[in-house]
This record gives structure tokens, sequence and C-alpha cells, in this order.
């Protein structure tokens, strides 16, 4: 498996040479950042689309500590540095960035990249989700993203394309929820930090059928696949805002503890799989329903905690979890206030729950005490 990772993040490497190629010969670059902004729709207006790296150890996350608050969540943070330092190379030659503004720690990143000089496109996500305005405001914030694309190439959407491109997502969807099918096992066949790989690269090869393709041969694989926990793991259910593309330290440590996160419910950096977008009619607001009104609400959604903590006890009854592990970015005061509310019902039905906080300073000792901590959550598992 880490063969066939490693040949697909060589070909996501060239994927973005060559949106750089394309950009000299012409094409405008868009890059976006947000699980409510839709790349099929950028590239249906003719522009190149590719992701807003970011997170983890990619750039160290308080390179731009000058022009940012040190309350902001690293995640944004590290986004921030990774432009600061050149580490992304792509945004400063973007043509525009999309950006998807969920809360104050994304308002703030957006801020700062128009303070920049960059050019910037604000999605607004309203939090109230359950209000029919809302919907509509954030069906009018697509809207206007296809306008301002569509500005920059000189083209119109073209639906056609927006529809083959949809299609191709659908089957990403699709290959997602087969693995999530075969994570159900009592032989787990992959990592949980391969699968979140796969995850970044269904992002970073968009622009093709190559990450479909890529995911459709990879379930094949696994079809017959043995577990790869020696023994028998402890099943948990991982709960938390993100886990970026440099931040892969914990998933190790989970992984060789024989912690296997079978489940999880991530707001961003992970593909929101559980339905198709429909390809028939509007598909703009075809993709604004499915994303916003018939996904599971992101924790920045309000009222959604119930609906969320409801969520978590249906998978871990799923997926035969025996505990939940929480991952708290460091200053994410809403995801923060969630925990302490969860963190309570949890213990009020005796399921054992582990907070893992990070700020990005993977240090020596930061890394110890994680260590002794999942050991420690590991062995209260495996003694019930």
């Amino acid at each position: 498996m880490n063969d066939t990772l490693e040949r697909l993040e060589a070909l996501a490497s060239r994927r973005a040479e060559e949106l750089l190629a394309q950009k000299a010969a012409g094409t405008p670059l868009v890059e976006f950042f947000g699980r409510f902004i839709p790349e099929e729709l950028i590239r249906a207006c003719g522009a190149g689309a590719h992701p807003l790296a970011g997170g983890g150890v990619l750039a160290p996350a308080d390179a731009a500590q000058e022009d940012m608050l040190s309350c902001m969540n690293p995640l944004a943070r590290s986004i921030a540095s990774g432009i600061k330092l050149g580490v992304d190379r792509m945004a400063k030659k973007a043509d525009l960035v999309v950006t998807a503004v969920t809360d104050i720690h994304m308002g703030r990143l957006s801020e700062l990249l128009e303070f920049w000089g960059l050019n910037v496109c604000k999605v607004g996500v309203p939090s109230d989700w359950r209000k029919d305005i809302a919907f509509e405001y954030y069906l009018g914030a697509l809207r206007r993203m296809v306008d301002s694309v569509c500005r920059i190439t000189g083209r119109e959407l073209d639906m056609d394309l927006a529809r083959r491109y949809f299609s191709d997502t659908n089957r990403i969807y699709a290959a997602f929820r087969h693995i999530k099918e075969l994570r159900k096992r009592e032989g787990v066949p992959l990592s949980f930090e391969d699968y979140i790989r796969l995850q970044h690269l269904s992002y970073t090869l968009c622009g093709s059928g190559l990450a479909a393709d890529a995911l459709e041969g990879i379930c094949g694989q696994l079809d017959g696949a043995e577990s790869v926990y020696g023994g028998k793991p402890v099943r948990v259910l991982l709960v938390g805002r993100a886990l970026a593309s440099g931040d892969r330290a914990l998933l190790r440590q989970l992984d060789s503890a024989g912690v296997a996160v079978v489940a999880e419910m991530l707001d961003e950096c992970c593909r929101v799989s559980e339905r198709d977008v429909e390809l028939d009619g509007d598909v703009v607001a075809n993709y604004a329903r499915c994303r916003y009104l018939d996904s599971p609400p992101p924790d920045s959604f309000q009222p959604a905690w119930a609906d969320r903590f409801g969520r978590m006890l249906s998978l871990m009854e799923e997926y035969r979890c025996k505990g939940v592990v929480w991952y708290q970015l460091a200053y994410d005061e809403v995801y923060d206030m969630e925990y302490t509310a969860a963190a309570k019902r949890l213990a009020e039905l005796d399921i054992p729950v582990l907070r893992l906080e990070t700020d990005y300073s993977y240090t020596g000792e930061y890394l110890a005490l994680t260590r002794e901590q999942i050991a420690k959550f590991a062995g209260e598992l495996r003694a019930r």
C-alpha cells in the first residue's frame, strides 16, 4: 500500500507542476480551501484548481505571527505561514484564492490573504443552517464565486463539464464509502494514517479522473487484504476539526499503539462522502443542498451539537468502537466548548474519551507525552 501511495503522491506533485505550466500558458489558477467549496465548478469555469496547502508540520505555524493573533488556530496560522514562507508556492501565483468562511479563524485567514495582496473570494457559510434564508445565502455565495472565476477566465460556467466533473467526484465518494465498509471488518485492512493520506490525495489529484481511478483500484486491493494491525486492535472513533496534510505524527502513534481509528467525524480536510451530488438540473444548487443541508453538520453550525452527538453514538455502534479520541486544535474555542459537553455525556454513558490537543509544535517532549497518553488509553480499552 505504501508503494501505491508514494506513486500517487508523485502524481499529485506532477499535477501541481502541470497546473503551474497551464498558468504560464494562460489558464488561470485558483486555489481553494474548505469542505463547502466545489472545485468542480471552478474547473468547469475554465480555471485550474488546487487545494490551498497547509496544516501540521508543512510550515512553522508561527511564521506569520507578526500578522496574525496568537490565538488563531494552528491550521489557519499554518496555511498563512506556508504562503508567507513560500512553502505553498502556488498561492501567490494564483489568480484567485477561494475560502469558505465558516468561523472567525477562516475569516481572519481570508482577511490576512487580502492584506497581503492576494485576490480572495470569500464564500460565506452561515452557521444557522436550519433557516431557509441561510441556505439561500450560501447558494448565493456559491453563485458569486462562480461569477468571480468566470471573470478571470473570460468564460461561462459549462454545465456539461460540471456534470462530468461531479460524476468523477461521485465515483470518489463511492470509493470512500466502500473503504469505510471495509473498515467495519474485524481485521482492518488499512491504517488510519494511510486512510488520511488517501483523503488528501483525492483533493490534490483533482482535475482529472486520476483520483477516482486510483481509489477504485485501491478498493480492489483492499477487498482481499488482511489486517494491518497485529493482534486485535482497539476500535475507536476520532472526532475533530481537521487532520491536515502535514499532520501525521499522532496518527502514527495511534496506529503503532494498536488503536485502530475505524470511523471519523472531521469537518475539514476529509471528504464528506455520504451522498452523491445530483447531476440533473442546476448543479450549483444541487451541490449546495448536498453539502449544506444533506451532509452532517460541522461544529460551527448551530444548533448542531445534539445532532453531532447522536452521530457520534451512531458511528460508534455501526463501527463497534470502544472509545473516542477527540483531536483538538489549540485555540479552537468552539470545538473546545463542544468537547466539554460531549465528554460529560460520554462519561455518563461510561464511554472512554481521550483528548489530544496540538498546536503543531511536535517536540520530542510532546510526542513522548502523547505516546504515554495513547498507551494508557489503549490499555484502558483493552481491559474492558
